[in-house]
């Protein structure tokens, strides 16, 4: 009885921690206590009882408790196996517990009524000596062996539930069912022992008390502890993040798989930890690196104390976390967003930002800042298309950083402006002029050779704005010749003022252009035998608001320069052929030779214009000759050769001008048929060896006319220079001895009505 006060206490205290938890297990667990408490209490009253009648009534009662204990049970399991949650079994637990319902007032009804006809069991009192009452022998009949049927089919009911359960339960899970299922066989096994003996006294009572206790335990703390601990197992084991954990003797009490790969042997650990300890720290993270099957893996580490409720440490925690791949994710990252993508090289910002750092951290030393341009390379991508032009800048990169190792940095600032930034003691301007040398041999890969200009900036203020440096550079380039002779300039203030003009030019251009500013002069080409003029050259002039005219050298170059030539030499060559139009409808069979940039052959179809042109004002395409620079045909001699001869199939005569004047080559005449071609005195004046001059100028007038080329002389000034050339049976003559270019109202008025001319007026 002892031992049963106990068990009641303690299920006592458990059915009030019960009570506190609403979730249906704990609903069940509390009902199954409650109801091992009255079967306990019941059975240790009937032992006590010494009144038949009463004992008679209190075992019945024992009975139908225990009957509605294995009911309560039954219950349990059924939301402990998670059965009466689950849709496919809530109708036949619901119609179960109502029939069942039926079947337990029925048992008990019969056990009530066995005090009165004994149909069941039969007390009679068992006595010491006599007249010692020590308790109540029962003698069971048949009817009683129906309430155990009862009892046992539910028992078997619980006994086929789990067993299912343990079969096809996840092995996470298996544990707590076959822990109650153990338990419940245990108690089903003494309750059948106790049955079949003779004794008097029934200890399975105890065991529903020991077994509803379990349950609770199992059910609610144990089990889905150690679950809890096997998943936190499980999950730790298969994180990235290595943890140890030690005690405060330094001894590792945990490990997960991961940390275990990052340190085999223990020494290396407890080696880590010694270092860590002695930084005397309560809290550490820095990264590490180790050695592991030839690489080297950066691992981030956390150290901290374990410290309990009281902040008091019980031992200590390592985290190492991989991120090797992480950061070198980040150093591509931090790559991309600094680099150029297509080249490589720095970009724009992190080039300025770098260069100021440097100029900063290194005030003592002199420093260049250096700009490459590739000339004309707009035109690489007009004609070859941009992914061409792409490979060119990648290959072009490569090879800007291959010829500069000794510079500092390198960097692309925009298309195809590189810069770079150099120590003044590292400038060699006869070996940067080779590597430029070096580096247009590289672009004969385009079947297009480019130019490589360059601009040098004295750096004397380290404070200047990186980008001014930078423009100046820039504009050092502007100051390059047109041909090419020279690639390398240096910046000097008064480029300043060059730019300031260069600016005003062409934002005036489109406004000049509209409001014909631009005005066509002529300058009279005469012919040589009698000296009558045949035709003129046309010229441009800009013509302000305010009268005041500028001369083509103050804007055609800038023009050409920024990719504006071509639409006013469309202006011009419109002028020309209207003009010429006018003369054929008076009868007067003159010609205008017309000028053709370089840059016309790249922005411009050159043979759709023109051939456009003489069609729309009705004139013979011989009347508007074509003049073109000895520079643009050696510029691209393969694809201009092409639109020329379709040029003269069509009719038109091309005038090549400027031969001689410091770009010469026979290449030209042996590859093109030249119709005219244009020579300046200036290769007689500006030479100290005369002689050898006229002997050289007299060669190629006789190669011409053998060739059946003729020839025109410009520049001609006085009446020796036109003797001399009449004498060589020149063709033309155009300069100052006859007339500067006029304005075409001068021109007409002058020669138009005249049929010979003995001279000329200056």
């Amino acid at each position: 009885m002892t031992l049963s006060g106990i068990f009641i206490v303690l299920m006592g205290v458990y059915c009030i921690y019960l009570k506190q938890n609403k979730s249906p297990l704990s609903k069940s667990l509390f009902n199954l206590h409650l109801g091992a408490i009255v079967s306990t209490v019941l059975y240790n009253i009937s032992l006590i009882t010494t009144n038949l009648l009463s004992a008679y009534f209190i075992t019945s009662l024992y009975y139908i408790s225990i009957h509605f204990l294995v009911i309560l049970l039954t219950d349990f399991i059924f939301i402990f196996t998670e059965m009466s949650s689950s849709p496919k079994y809530k109708k036949f637990i619901k119609v179960f517990n109502k029939i069942w319902l039926y079947v337990f007032f029925v048992d008990s009804f019969i056990l009530i009524l066995n005090p009165f006809f004994h149909h069941e069991f039969e007390l009679s009192g068992l006595f010491i000596n006599h007249n010692v009452f020590l308790c109540w022998n029962a003698k069971y009949f048949w009817m009683f062996n129906i309430h155990l049927y009862l009892c046992f089919a539910l028992s078997a009911v619980i006994f086929g539930i789990l067993l299912v359960k343990i079969i096809k339960a996840n092995r996470f899970y298996k544990s707590k069912y076959i822990s109650v299922f153990a338990v419940f066989l245990i108690t089903l096994a003494v309750n059948i022992i106790f049955l079949k003996s003779k004794t008097n006294l029934d200890f399975s009572v105890l065991f529903y008390s020991v077994f509803s206790i379990i349950c609770s335990c199992f059910t609610l703390v144990t089990i889905p502890r150690n679950i809890q601990n096997e998943m936190l197992k499980q999950l730790s084991d298969n994180i990235n993040i290595g943890i140890f954990c030690f005690n405060l003797e330094r001894k590792c009490i945990y490990s997960n798989n991961t940390a275990k790969k990052f340190f085999l042997a223990k020494d290396e650990i407890l080696n880590e930890l010694k270092s860590l300890l002695a930084l005397r720290k309560d809290f550490v993270k820095r990264n590490i690196e180790i050695k592991q099957d030839d690489k080297t893996l950066t691992l981030a580490e956390e150290f901290s104390y374990l410290l309990d409720s009281q902040k008091k440490a019980y031992g200590y925690i390592l985290k190492l976390n991989d991120i090797t791949e992480e950061l070198y994710k980040a150093s591509e990252e931090l790559f991309d967003s600094t680099h150029d993508a297509l080249t490589g090289l720095l970009t724009r910002d992190t080039f300025y930002s770098e260069t100021e750092k440097i100029l900063k951290s290194d005030p003592n030393s002199q420093y260049y800042m250096i700009c490459t341009n590739i000339k004309n390379f707009k035109l690489v991508n007009d004609l070859f298309g941009s992914e061409k032009g792409d490979e060119f800048l990648k290959e072009f990169a490569k090879k800007l950083k291959n010829t500069q190792s000794k510079t500092i940095l390198t960097g692309r600032i925009t298309g195809d402006r590189f810069a770079i930034l150099i120590n003044k003691t590292e400038v060699d301007e006869i070996d940067a002029l080779q590597k430029i040398k070096e580096l247009e041999k590289f672009t004969v890969s385009l079947n297009y050779k480019l130019h490589i200009f360059v601009g040098i900036y004295k750096i004397t203020d380290i404070n200047e704005n990186v980008s001014s440096m930078f423009d100046k550079a820039a504009l050092a380039i502007k100051n390059i010749s047109e041909n090419y002779s020279v690639n390398v300039a240096y910046y000097d203030n008064d480029m300043l003022s060059i730019l300031k003009k260069n600016h005003e030019v062409i934002n005036a251009f489109d406004d000049a252009l509209n409001n014909n500013h631009f005005k066509m002069y002529l300058q009279p080409q005469v012919r040589c035998s009698d000296e009558k003029v045949v035709g003129a050259e046309a010229l441009v002039r800009w013509e302000t608001e305010k009268g005041v005219i500028h001369s083509p050298a103050s804007f055609i170059k800038i023009l050409e320069d920024n990719g504006l030539i071509h639409e006013l030499d469309k202006f011009i060559w419109e002028k020309a052929v209207q003009l010429l139009q006018k003369w054929q409808l008076l009868g007067i069979d003159h010609h205008i030779s017309v000028n053709v940039s370089t840059r016309d052959f790249y922005l411009i179809p050159l043979y759709e214009t023109f051939t456009s042109l003489v069609k729309k004002y009705g004139i013979p395409p011989q009347k508007l000759k074509l003049e073109i620079t000895e520079t643009a045909l050696v510029h691209d001699l393969k694809r201009h050769k092409k639109i020329i001869t379709d040029l003269q199939k069509f009719g038109f005569t091309i005038e090549m001008d400027d031969f001689g004047s410091g770009y010469s080559s026979l290449t030209i005449l042996k590859n093109i048929s030249i119709n005219i071609l244009k020579i300046d005195m200036m290769f007689l004046s500006k030479t100290k060896h005369k002689e050898r001059s006229k002997k050289i100028l007299e060669s190629v007038i006789k190669m011409a006319q053998k060739l059946g080329i003729k020839i025109i002389v410009e520049g001609v000034e006085d009446k020796e220079q036109a003797e001399f050339l009449k004498n060589l049976n020149c063709d033309f003559f155009q300069g100052y001895l006859y007339s500067k270019p006029i304005t075409v109202a001068n021109f007409e008025s002058n020669y138009i009505s005249k049929t010979n001319i003995s001279g000329g007026t200056r």
